[in-house]
């Protein structure tokens, strides 16, 4: 009999995320190969071709610029499912991307913890970023500087929808949690 996995988690990246990564990695730069060729036939202007054969020359750069681009976006797309959220009874680790934190419980105002909707707030966007990997879609990790001018540490998978995580210093945590009250629940002292 399965049991229900009730620990917090955070919520994963969403199609949108996904298919801007596809777009960004695959699809843009085999269309700049494409369009190059183009602009170079139009203008008629000289090119060097591998053994003077200019399908020959289409085909080499189109596959190269594939394999390359097809390692990228299958190395950008697993840290984009490398997630997890850790809470023991001293401090909360989140791990997204290719990003890592760990914060003591101690050091976090759990009190002040809300759910909050970005749109709404403002001034808790993800502003600059710091030390991140984010695809356009809503998908981010690593450290920022918010529009209020803190640092955070920010795991979303697409939505809009976060945990505010006040903590001490110039830092704050904003996650996007499967069950947030879980987590604000699981994080409380005994």
């Amino acid at each position: 009999m399965r049991t229900r996995d009730t620990s917090p988690s955070l919520v994963p990246a969403g199609p949108e995320p996904r298919r801007m990564l596809f777009l960004l990695t695959m699809v843009l730069p085999l269309a700049m190969v494409a369009a190059h060729f183009a602009m170079g036939l139009l203008a008629a202007r000289p090119m060097t071709l591998v053994a003077g054969s200019l399908p020959l020359t289409i085909a080499a750069t189109v596959l190269v610029v594939g394999i390359f681009m097809g390692v990228a976006w299958r190395v950008l797309a697993a840290a984009m499912d490398r997630q997890a959220l850790r809470l023991d009874h001293a401090a909360l680790e989140v791990d997204a991307g290719f990003h890592r934190t760990r914060m003591a419980l101690a050091a976090m105002h759990l009190d002040k913890a809300r759910l909050i909707d970005l749109d709404e707030h403002v001034e808790l966007l993800p502003r600059f970023k710091r030390k991140a990997f984010s695809v356009p879609g809503g998908f981010r990790s690593g450290w920022y500087q918010l529009r209020n001018r803190r640092r955070a540490f920010v795991a979303t998978g697409e939505g809009r929808q976060v945990l505010w995580l006040p903590c001490d210093g110039d830092h704050d945590l904003l996650l996007e949690v499967r069950d947030p009250r879980t987590l604000a629940a699981a994080s409380r002292p005994a």
